[in-house]
């Protein structure tokens, strides 16, 4: 039994932002029907199915139960308030006013259901001169500042993630909001409406490093210096590695090693990286055994309790 057991979710989304978000949902044990036009969901038709499903799909959809309605009929109307009466969210990335327009807004929505949590998600916002224009995940990728970020160093040529990033951080904001519009549901027995954009929640996702830059108005600086953005990506002598901090800034310099006795000593860290015999991998000898770049202990040696841990947990138990 997950948490969200009982919980019931409309889900009149497509494609991947409001799918994969409604599809978080029902794996915490939510109980999510969602909504397709009679001919289904476009993502039903991309790629090739098993079993007449695509991968692509299910990979969105699963754990949920779908009912195709035909939204312009009076039948198919009914049976959508029906749902409606009975459901605690409900969520939709139409493109803005076109619930409003079927008769499904959110006014329109709460003044029959008013404790409902009622979610909408668009890609540039409700409003601005983007806000009625199709939205595509390589589209956010440019406006928010994604392909600057994936910028070739060499040839300045911007780049693209090599997966659908936007929709899948927009899926992630949304399922984290409706979770806590839920519990603010449960404290005061008010329902919200969420609004979120597929440009927000990137800009959003990026800007502790690769937004940095513009945190503090009068102190600027070009986030792409800074360690975050970096390509940490080294070539050695049989194929790549990466490491983080202070390690990656080392290779090819001096390492000091106090402690290094014999060959060891004076050496730089390319010079130490070696094939493991066993996993073909880069790795570090420092005269004591084979050990991971990047670790600072011998993965062998026992682990030792943390000064005054001892002392800590006897205090707690008095």
């Amino acid at each position: 039994m997950g948490p969200l057991e009982g919980v019931r979710v409309l889900d009149l989304t497509s494609m991947v932002s409001g799918p994969v978000a409604t599809m978080m949902l029902a794996d915490q044990g939510a109980d999510v029907i969602k909504v397709e036009p009679l001919a289904g969901e476009q993502m039903r038709f991309m790629g090739s199915g098993h079993g007449g499903i695509p991968a692509v799909f299910w990979s969105c959809n699963r754990g949920k139960r779908s009912i195709a309605l035909d939204l312009k009929s009076e039948g198919g109307r009914k049976v959508l308030w029906d749902l409606i009466r009975q459901t605690e969210v409900l969520v939709q990335n139409f493109r803005p006013g076109a619930m409003e327009r079927m008769g499904f807004g959110e006014a329109a929505v709460r003044a029959e259901h008013p404790d409902i949590v009622y979610v909408s998600i668009s890609g540039f916002g409700e409003q601005g001169p983007y806000a009625h224009k199709r939205v595509y995940d390589p589209v956010i990728q440019a406006l928010s500042g994604a392909t600057d970020i994936q910028m070739n160093r060499e040839t300045g040529r911007p780049g693209m993630f090599r997966i659908i990033v936007a929709d899948k951080v927009t899926s992630l904001t949304a399922a984290q909001a409706i979770t806590a519009a839920l519990f603010h549901r449960l404290r005061t027995g008010e329902g919200q409406h969420l609004r979120l954009s597929m440009l927000d929640a990137l800009v959003a996702f990026f800007w502790p490093e690769g937004m940095g830059g513009l945190t503090y108005g009068d102190r600027e600086f070009d986030v792409r210096r800074e360690q975050g953005t970096q390509d940490l990506v080294y070539e050695t002598r049989d194929g790549f590695i990466t490491a983080g901090g202070g390690l990656g800034q080392g290779v090819g310099r001096h390492v000091p090693r106090p402690r290094a006795r014999g060959p060891a000593r004076g050496r730089t860290l390319r010079d130490e990286l070696r094939p493991h015999p066993a996993r073909g991998g880069a790795q570090a000898d420092h005269g004591r055994g084979d050990r991971e770049v990047g670790l600072g202990r011998d993965p062998r040696a026992p682990r030792q309790p943390l000064r005054g841990a001892r002392q800590r947990h006897a205090h707690r138990g008095k």
